[in-house]
């Protein structure tokens, strides 16, 4: 699922991130802004940051609740960028 449209992170993305810096030594504090780091981009417009914050969360206590009814809300235009790649 779609998280952050302007990057194209998927839930599986960003908590793929957050578990490395979360498992890197040192145990450094997973933030939205070090996930996003981790995978090479900046945030853009920051609409996502909620979900960003809710999929670490999940991921730090080890579940993997459903994130699809909180999409962000350009994930249809995300969905167009990558057709137009």
């Amino acid at each position: 699922m779609i998280i952050c449209s302007c990057n194209v992170l998927s839930d599986k993305d960003l908590a793929r991130a957050a578990s490395e810096i979360r498992d890197t030594p040192g145990g450094r504090i997973v933030t939205p802004g070090g996930v996003f780091k981790r995978l090479g981009c900046r945030p853009r417009c920051g609409n996502c940051f909620p979900l960003v914050v809710k999929v670490i969360h999940e991921m730090q206590s080890g579940r993997e609740d459903d994130t699809r009814d909180n999409a962000c809300a350009h994930a249809g235009s995300a969905k167009d960028r990558q057709l137009n790649r």
